[in-house]
């Protein structure tokens, strides 16, 4: 079995968890990482995370409709776990605290 690998920044997990329709984890996560942003702020955040997803090859299309459809196959499935999953997961922050 190939083991894939996703490496995402905490804009780019928010994005593709809200756009899953898991606000409320998503929201968790961009407001730890971003602080309080307005709602313009998250629109721009969410324009670039959603570039860079494509650009990973990540995120296959936009079509609202069928979230289950908008990214690869393995990563719905992280997704899914993590938003229904009673277990914590693992991040790494880089910043001037470790």
């Amino acid at each position: 079995m190939k083991r894939q690998e996703f490496i995402l920044s905490s804009e780019e997990l928010s994005f593709a968890l809200a756009f899953c329709q898991y606000d409320g984890l998503a929201s968790s996560i961009l407001k730890e990482s971003v602080g309080d942003v307005t709602e313009e702020g998250i629109e721009l955040i969410f324009q670039t995370a959603s570039r860079s997803l494509f650009t990973k090859g990540i995120l296959l299309n936009l079509d609202e409709g069928k979230p289950n459809k908008a990214f690869d196959e393995g990563f719905s499935e992280i997704l899914q776990d993590m938003a229904t999953s009673n277990n914590m997961f693992r991040a790494y922050n880089e910043n001037e605290n470790g």
